[in-house]
C-alpha cells in the first residue's frame, strides 16, 4: 500500500527529529568542556577538607571538583607536581568517567614524606578538547597547597616554674607545669595532656593550643601529668610526664618531758625529749624569759618520724657559763622535707643553780633535793635532811657484824603504827627472838629491813652494834634493821613521807 504525502513528511520528520537527539547525546569533540571549579582536597587521616597550605600524614590525598557536563560525558584529570616543580600540563591522575554534573574525585597515591606539593585540574571530553588548567591555588600563587608529613613531633619537653626539680617534694598550692614540643615541617597543632597518680602513655585526645596547665585542688601526695603534642598533619608525639610531690602539711612536734620542772646545774645536766610525726630538721633555742637573746642553739637535723629524741643540756650558755636563776623555755623550729615550716614555743625550765653542801657524815647535798635520811655505820648515827637544812639527828643501833645492815641508796616503802616483829629464824637459832611489838616502823628495802623504834633497847651510838649475842638485846647488834630512840623515832615517822630517800652510808 503506497502512503500519501503527509503521512510520509510526518515520517521524515519524527525520524529527523529522533536523529537530532541521537546527535545531541554525543559531546562535540572539536568544542572544550568548562573549566573545574571550587577545587578543595581531603584529608584521608581525618576524612575533613584539607586547607591550603595543609599538612596530611599519608602518602594518599583525594582532590575535588566541581565539572559541568553539557553536551556529553567529561573525565577529569590532575596534574600533581613538588612545590618547587613547575607544571607541565599533563596529568598525573585521571578521575572516573562523568556522565552528569557534580563532584569530581581524583585519588592521588606515591606522595612522599617530607613532600610539598601544587596541583591542577581539568576536563575532558573523551577522544576530544580539553578545559583549560585550573590551579588549586589559583587566587593566591604563594607557598605549597599541600604537604606530606608522616614525622612525628618530639616528646614534649616539660618543666616548671614552681616545682623544678621532680626528684623534691614541694608545699605548692597552685602548681604550674609548662611544656613545649618542635615539629620541623607542619608545626604543632595543639596539645593533650591527664592528671594522674601514676604514669602511662595516654591516648589521642582533645587538644589545647596552651603550653601551661595550672593545677588546682590538688590534694598532698605525688601526681604524674602526662602531656602528647599533634602536629598539623595529625601525628602524635610520643607521651611526656612530670611529676609532683606535694606535701602542705606542716611537722607536728610532741612534747615528752614535764611541761615545767625545776633544775639545778650543779647536779648535772639535764634530759628533754620530744618527737616528730613527719621526718624533720628541728633547731631549738633556748630562751631566759625576759631576755632577747638566745641562751644556746641546738641544731638537729635528720630527725626520723615517730622518733623520740633527747636533748642534753648542762645549764650552761654558748659561752660555757652556768646561766642565772630564771625561767627559760625553748622556742622550736621544725622544717620537713617540702620546707613546711612549725614554730611553736615548747618546755618550761625553771633554773635555780644552787651549790651543793656536805652533810655531817661527808654526803653532797642540793636545796632542791628534798628530805634525805642518811645513816652512818661508822657513826651509829641518824641525820635527817630537808634539802641542805639538818631537821633531826640521833644516834642509832645498826645491824651487827654477822647481820649487818645493808650499804645503800632505798626509800622508804611502807609505814606501821604500830607494829609486831616475828622472828624468821625458829627458835633454837642464834637469831631468834620472841615477837617484839614496836610504836613506829618504816620498810626501806625488801627482806624486812625497818627503821623502828627498840622498847628493849636502852644503849645506842657507837659500840652498840658491834658485840655478838642474840639479836634484840640492849647491847647486841640488830638483825639488820636501824634501831631508833623513840623520841626521834616519832619524828621520824611524822616527818617522813613514803618515797623518801634513806641511805645507809659507811
Amino acid at each position: 500500500m503506497k502512503r500519501s504525502a503527509p503521512a510520509v513528511l510526518s515520517t521524515l520528520l519524527s525520524l529527523s527529529t529522533l536523529l537530532g537527539i541521537a546527535t545531541a547525546a554525543h559531546a562535540d569533540p572539536s568544542q572544550p568542556p568548562a573549566a573545574p571549579t571550587n577545587l578543595s582536597m581531603v584529608n584521608q587521616t581525618t576524612g575533613k577538607a584539607l586547607d591550603a597550605g595543609g599538612w596530611t600524614n599519608r602518602n594518599r590525598v583525594e582532590l575535588r571538583f566541581q565539572v559541568q557536563v553539557a553536551s556529553g560525558p567529561v573525565t577529569p584529570q590532575v596534574e600533581v607536581e613538588p612545590a618547587d616543580t613547575p607544571f607541565t600540563g599533563k596529568p598525573t591522575a585521571t578521575g572516573a568517567l562523568l556522565s552528569s554534573s557534580g563532584t569530581a574525585v581524583v585519588a592521588v597515591g606515591g606522595l612522599v614524606d617530607r613532600q610539598t606539593y601544587h596541583w591542577q585540574a581539568r576536563t575532558l571530553v573523551p577522544g576530544g578538547a580539553a578545559s583549560t588548567w585550573v590551579g588549586f591555588n589559583a587566587q593566591n600563587t604563594t607557598g605549597p597547597d599541600f604537604g606530606v608529613d608522616q614525622d612525628p613531633p618530639s616528646r614534649p619537653d616539660m618543666t616548671s616554674s614552681t616545682d623544678p626539680d621532680q626528684n623534691r617534694w614541694y608545699n605548692t598550692q597552685v602548681p604550674l607545669v609548662q611544656w613545649k614540643s618542635r615539629d620541623d615541617l607542619s608545626g604543632i597543632a595543639g596539645y593533650t595532656y591527664q592528671l594522674e597518680r601514676q604514669a602511662h602513655v595516654i591516648p589521642p585526645g582533645p587538644t589545647v593550643t596552651g603550653t601551661t596547665a595550672k593545677l588546682t585542688n590538688l590534694t598532698d601526695g605525688t601526681w604524674i601529668l602526662a602531656v602528647r603534642a599533634e602536629d598539623r598533619a595529625g601525628n602524635w608525639s610520643p607521651t611526656a610526664t612530670f611529676r609532683l610531690q606535694l606535701d602542705r602539711r606542716a611537722p607536728h612536734l610532741v612534747w615528752l618531758s614535764p611541761q615545767r620542772f625545776t633544775f639545778n646545774p650543779f647536779q648535772g645536766p639535764t634530759t628533754v625529749r620530744f618527737r616528730s610525726d613527719k621526718d624533720a630538721s628541728v633547731q631549738l633555742t633556748l630562751y631566759r624569759v625576759g631576755a632577747d637573746r638566745p641562751i644556746r642553739t641546738f641544731d638537729l637535723p635528720g630527725i626520723r618520724a615517730g622518733q623520740t629524741v633527747s636533748l642534753t643540756w648542762n645549764g650552761k650558755n654558748r659561752h660555757g657559763k652556768t646561766v642565772r636563776r630564771g625561767y627559760y623555755f625553748f622556742s622550736v623550729v621544725a622544717v620537713d622535707r617540702a620546707n613546711n615550716i612549725a614554730r611553736l614555743n615548747l618546755g618550761g625550765i625553771v633554773v635555780q643553780p644552787s651549790r651543793a653542801v656536805r652533810s655531817v657524815s661527808g654526803q653532797l647535798l642540793y636545796p632542791g633535793d628534798g628530805k634525805r635520811i642518811i645513816v652512818s655505820l661508822s657513826r651509829q648515827a641518824l641525820y635527817a635532811y630537808d634539802g641542805t637544812r639538818l631537821d633531826m639527828t640521833t644516834l642509832v643501833t645498826t645491824g651487827n657484824p654477822a647481820l649487818p645492815t645493808p650499804l645503800g641508796s632505798y626509800t622508804v616503802m611502807a609505814k606501821y603504827h604500830p607494829f609486831q616483829f616475828v622472828s624468821p629464824w625458829p627458835p633454837g637459832s642464834p637469831f631468834y627472838y620472841p615477837p617484839s611489838w614496836t610504836s613506829y616502823a618504816m620498810l626501806f628495802r625488801d627482806g624486812g629491813y625497818f627503821l623502828h623504834d627498840a622498847p628493849w633497847r636502852s644503849n645506842f651510838g657507837p659500840g652498840s652494834n658491834a658485840q655478838l649475842g642474840t639479836p634484840g638485846g640492849s647491847y647486841t647488834g640488830t638483825h639488820g634493821c636501824v634501831n631508833i630512840p623513840i623520841g626521834p623515832m616519832t619524828f621520824l615517822w611524822n616527818w617522813t613521807p613514803i618515797g623518801t630517800t634513806v641511805d645507809i652510808v659507811p
